[in-house]
Formats: structure tokens, C-alpha cells, sequence
């Protein structure tokens, strides 16, 4: 009797650490935490120009946010672990919250270097190309500059465990030695500045390989066959496109299967800050499925948005453009993995992906990828060769402004106006949230949780400054 006990209490505690850990599993709460720093707001003004302005703040949680910030509808929240947070009123009619970096002053900001790591409590180290072969640090933080890449090692000379950055990484490691080297992809060359036909063609040009998984059922689809099935309706949050009345947390239909022989990806081609040229790509599915945990599957949730960015360095001379590849961001659920773009697997100019079991994580390899160990159990995502998508045969084209926010199509493609961000007009197109709200069901986690947002909502398209780090808007 004690033994069945003890296993019961076990696996309540590990569906409830699961229930916390699963990835874009509905709403999270924030304790607001008072606290004082130097403050650097990097946000895209009322008229669409980026903006940087630096405060400092000391023991005073109630301060008054930046002009443009409240012209957009923000107020101030307060704070959790050194990041500022922001009440939202201007997406969504609601205190949904937008998390703002909290920049120390001793943050690296310089575009121009190579190497920059932050060793455990000090200021940033800059290195230059090349090998060093003794060095004796902790390293918490790396950023590299376009078109570089460092590999560190635990031991000297280049030896033991190896750890590669090329974009920027959170290491926590100790690091014996480290190399610096220059990321050598060929450039493409034009004559001119670059033109909306030559956006498309750098889009199809390195549109991804995807592999489907040979067990798949849900399959991609397009925002046509979306607007077919789903309603879009003002939830108060702002409008979703979702089924209306959904009561079933286990309803399935042919659409939420997908349509795997019509589906389309999108494609973004995005300027960014220095000189990154960023082409996201977005897979849309109608449905994620979660993880089977003791018999019951959690995290799944009506609407599915997964991408990857092939990321190029662009240099502008007067009229002419060169153009290469640097390296390939890929996106799990809520985590990014970046990797030198000669480490890929290519099928011509195209980078090769796999697309997770159900759960539609992205990977570049095939077998089973675990992104998260909680305790007893893993949560894992499963990869192979099933059914191939040349996804540049089935490809939407845009340009996309990360600093006005508004897109246009390109090639021959016309402008979605879902991915608009006026999601609180009555007449627009425009949704904040791809699927239901969760629906109770289960003792500990639910089995249908809230939709995602969509692309316009991810860093990768909206945020002037960061290549495709992870999304900081929460729900």
C-alpha cells in the first residue's frame, strides 16, 4: 500500500513539473519583483523608427516608460529577474504582458567585432580571429559578429568537450581555450541595390528540404483552408481564429489533419540591425499534437507555427550588393539552435530539416532529439525521412519591415492580411491568437491548451535587433 502511495505522489509531482515545462502551453503568471539598473529601451517608435534610450532607475518600481512606448498603448508593470515588464493594452485590450530587455551597462553592443564573451561577474572580452590555446574562464554570454564563429574547448590546447557559437549563445561553461574563425560561404554579387524580385529569388533560392515524419498524421496546411474552417472572433483578447464552440478538448476533424499535397510555407525576407538580411520561413499546421506522458497526452492546442531563418550578410557599396549565407537558425517550440551554415546538410542551395513527430518541433537532424530533461522523464521530439517537401515549389514570398511592422508580397505572391497586426479591428483580417483557448480537462494540465500566436507575433519578424532569438512576447 505504501509502495502504490509513494508511486502516486511521484507521478503527480511529475505531471505538475511537466504542466509547467511543456512548450506554448497557455498563459504564464509573473510575481512582480521591485529592483533597480541600467536600463537601455531598444524599441520601434509611433512612426516606425528604431529608438534607443537609456534610463536609470533606482529602488522606484513606478517610472514613466519612454513617449513613443505609451503613444503604443504600454504601461509599466514592473519587474521579474532583471527584465522589465510591460502591460500590454495596445495588441490585445487586455494586461497581457511584453517583457523588454533590461541592458546593463556593460552589455556588448559593438556591431563591428568579432569575438565578445562575458566571463562569470566581468565586463565583456573581446577576441579577434584566431587560436588560443590557454585561457582560464567561465564564460556565461557569447555574441558574435556577422560572419564569425568561435568553437570553445574545456581543456587546453584545444582538447576535451568542444561548444560552437556563430550567431550568440548563453554558455555557463568553464573554457580552457577557443578559436576564432571567419564563417568562408561564397557570395552572390548584384550590380544593383537589392529589388523586391531579388528578395523572392534569395527566398526560393534557399527555401528549405523538409522532411515530414514517416509516422506523420497532422500535416502542414494553408491560411486559406484556415479562414475555410476557422471563425475569427473577438475573444476579448483580441481576435482569434478558433472553432466556435468548441467543448470537446479531443474533437478532430479532416482539416486538422492538414493537407500535405496544397500546403504552402511562407517566407519573410526581413532587414535587420548591422548588416544580417534574415529569410524566415514559417510552416503552418493546423494542429499540434503534445507529449504522451503516463497515458495521457498534454500540450496540444488547435493552430501550430514553427520556422527557420536562413541568415545572410548583406554589404551595400554605392550600386552594387553581395549577398552570402552565414549560418541557419532553427526553432523547437520555444528554443533556437544556431549553426555555421557550412555544418548544414544541403540539397543544393537548400538547407535540410526535419519536422518533428505531431509536434512539429524543427531540427537538422533525423533520430530523437531530446530538448528537455525534467527529472524521471524526457521530453522529446522524433525525426526521419517519411515524406519529403521541396518546400520552394510551394512557396508565398514577402517582404517583411521590422521596424513599421507591415509587410508586401513579392515574386507573385499578394500580401496576407492575417499577418497584419491590427488585430482589434472589427474589419481587419488580422488575429492575435491561430486556435481555441484551452478547454479544463485533467487533474494536473489540460489537454487542449491555448492556439499560438502568429508570425507578425515572433521576434524573428518583428524585432529590429535580434536575429530570431527566442520570442519575448508572453501570453
Amino acid at each position: 500500500m505504501k509502495k502504490k502511495l509513494l508511486i502516486i505522489v511521484l507521478m503527480v509531482v511529475v505531471l505538475t513539473v511537466v504542466a509547467v515545462n511543456l512548450v506554448g502551453c497557455g498563459k504564464q503568471s509573473y510575481d512582480i519583483k521591485p529592483g533597480y539598473t541600467t536600463v537601455v529601451f531598444k524599441y520601434n517608435g509611433a512612426e516606425g523608427m528604431a529608438n534607443e534610450e537609456i534610463r536609470y532607475i533606482e529602488n522606484d518600481t513606478d517610472f514613466d516608460l519612454p513617449s513613443d512606448l505609451i503613444r503604443s498603448g504600454y504601461g509599466f508593470l514592473g519587474w521579474k529577474h532583471n527584465k522589465v515588464l510591460i502591460k500590454d493594452n495596445w495588441n490585445t485590450g487586455k494586461n497581457d504582458v511584453l517583457i523588454f530587455e533590461a541592458k546593463y551597462s556593460n552589455d556588448y553592443a559593438d556591431l563591428n567585432m568579432e569575438c565578445a564573451v562575458k566571463p562569470h561577474n566581468e565586463d565583456f572580452i573581446e577576441f579577434k580571429v584566431g587560436e588560443y590555446a590557454d585561457v582560464d574562464i567561465r564564460i556565461d554570454k557569447v555574441i558574435m559578429g556577422a560572419g564569425y564563429k568561435a568553437t570553445f574547448y574545456t581543456k587546453k590546447n584545444f582538447k576535451g568537450k568542444s561548444y560552437e557559437v556563430c550567431y550568440r549563445g548563453d554558455l555557463n561553461k568553464d573554457i580552457q581555450s577557443l578559436k576564432v574563425e571567419t564563417i568562408d560561404t561564397e557570395f552572390t554579387e548584384y550590380n544593383h541595390l537589392l529589388t523586391d524580385d531579388d528578395y523572392a529569388q534569395l527566398l526560393t533560392t534557399y527555401a528549405p528540404k523538409i522532411w515530414w515524419d514517416v509516422n506523420e498524421v497532422f500535416f502542414g496546411s494553408t491560411v486559406e483552408k484556415a479562414k475555410e474552417n476557422l471563425t475569427r472572433t473577438d475573444t476579448g483578447d483580441g481576435y482569434f481564429y478558433q472553432i466556435e464552440g468548441l467543448s470537446d478538448p479531443y474533437y478532430m476533424n479532416d482539416f486538422l489533419k492538414g493537407d500535405k499535397d496544397n500546403a504552402k510555407l511562407y517566407s519573410f525576407a526581413v532587414r535587420k540591425e548591422g548588416i544580417y538580411l534574415s529569410l524566415v520561413y514559417f510552416v503552418y499546421t493546423p494542429y499540434n499534437y503534445g507529449k504522451d506522458i503516463a497515458g495521457h497526452a498534454y500540450g496540444n492546442h488547435i493552430g501550430d507555427w514553427e520556422h527557420i531563418s536562413v541568415n545572410l550578410i548583406i554589404e551595400e557599396n554605392n550600386s552594387t550588393t553581395k549577398v552570402r549565407p552565414a549560418f541557419l537558425e532553427i526553432s523547437y517550440h520555444e528554443w533556437r539552435e544556431y549553426y555555421d551554415w557550412n555544418d548544414v546538410e544541403m540539397e543544393g542551395n537548400h538547407p535540410v530539416v526535419y519536422i518533428a513527430l505531431k509536434s512539429h518541433g524543427i531540427w537538422n537532424r533525423e533520430g530523437v532529439n531530446v530538448y528537455k530533461n525534467i527529472y524521471i522523464t524526457r521530453l522529446k521530439d522524433e525525426c526521419s525521412k517519411g515524406y519529403a517537401w521541396d518546400s520552394w515549389n510551394t512557396l508565398e514570398t514577402f517582404v517583411y519591415d521590422a521596424l513599421t511592422w507591415e509587410g508586401r508580397g513579392v515574386g507573385s505572391s499578394t500580401w496576407k492580411t492575417c499577418f497584419d497586426k491590427d488585430y482589434l479591428n472589427k474589419d481587419s483580417d488580422a488575429v492575435m491568437i491561430w486556435g481555441n483557448y484551452e478547454l479544463p480537462n485533467g487533474v494536473f494540465y489540460r489537454f487542449l491548451v491555448t492556439g499560438p500566436t502568429g508570425p507578425q507575433e515572433k521576434e524573428a519578424l518583428y524585432d529590429y535587433y535580434a536575429v530570431n532569438s527566442a520570442q519575448i512576447y508572453e501570453l
